[in-house]
């Protein structure tokens, strides 16, 4: 009764604006068609055929923008349980064109009583994260279920009571919702600890053993050096070498060089086993 009767105020206003012989020039006058789509829309809405307001309001704001219009469009909507629709059209009705009656003062009185509405019968919305995810998720004692992030549920405005259960721990808190709005929430159990995936079991791979170098292999080889660079230097430089070659009659004996040779040969085996 109370949506028909609002509807029956509006329809009137509106055809009060159609007979305005003079407007002054910060208004718009509707023409025909448009007065004529509106009250089909305001008919409609009046008798609960919603979605067929919404088409004739839609109409007749295609042919020209007023603030009426809008205004009735989104009671339309918010008949229809479109909350967000109604919303967007109410916020164009301050920026749109005036009709000369009703006055913009009636049109945003209007529109003020229908936000009072939404905000006690429209949905917000609570979008809640669990730490770890697997949390049992209890709404005022409804549940248990599932804490999945990044999908907002819609609540009734209002004050609601939140409680997460992991195992044995427990955390709770309060959340308020208002309509249209979302809040968000973050239940968190810190100290509980979640199971990891097994992990795929990899065969045990024997790593090829590292070539150890002998220490003492260096040494051989730089006593073989060492000698090799003495039996020269004696067997050419001094006035005692008798023919300046390397052979059995020098001052050195060739055995000398042998050793030398050993040397060097004990020092590659010690570096290579």
């Amino acid at each position: 009764m109370k949506s028909k009767s609002i509807a029956i105020v509006t329809m009137a206003v509106i055809t009060a604006a159609a007979t305005s012989a003079v407007a002054d020039e910060e208004y718009v006058r509707p023409t025909e068609t448009q007065l004529e789509l509106n009250q089909q829309g305001l008919e409609a809405l009046s008798a609960g055929e919603y979605e067929s307001a919404i088409s004739f309001f839609e109409a007749s704001l295609g042919l020209g923008q007023t603030n009426v219009t809008l205004a009735n469009l989104g009671r339309a909507h918010q008949r229809a349980g479109n909350c967000e629709e109604a919303e967007n059209n109410y916020e164009k009705v301050f920026d749109a064109p005036l009709v000369q009656s009703p006055p913009a003062e009636a049109v945003a009185e209007a529109v003020g009583r229908y936000r009072d509405e939404m905000r006690e019968n429209c949905p917000g919305y609570l979008d809640i994260s669990c730490d770890p995810a697997e949390i049992a998720l209890y709404i005022d004692e409804e549940g248990p279920q599932e804490c999945v992030q990044d999908e907002p549920r819609p609540l009734l405005p209002g004050r609601y009571e939140l409680r997460g259960e992991y195992e044995e721990q427990v955390t709770e808190t309060t959340v308020g919702i208002d309509a249209l709005q979302t809040s968000r929430v973050r239940l968190t159990l810190r100290g509980a600890e979640v199971e990891e995936p097994e992990e795929e079991a990899i065969g045990h791979v024997e790593a090829p053993p590292r070539r150890q170098y002998s220490t003492d292999g260096w040494m051989w080889l730089a006593a073989s050096g060492a000698a090799l660079a003495g039996g020269l230097a004696l067997d050419t430089v001094p006035s005692s070498a008798n023919n300046q070659q390397l052979d059995a009659t020098d001052f050195v004996p060739l055995g000398f060089y042998g050793v030398s040779l050993t040397f060097g040969i004990l020092g590659i085996q010690r570096l290579v086993n």
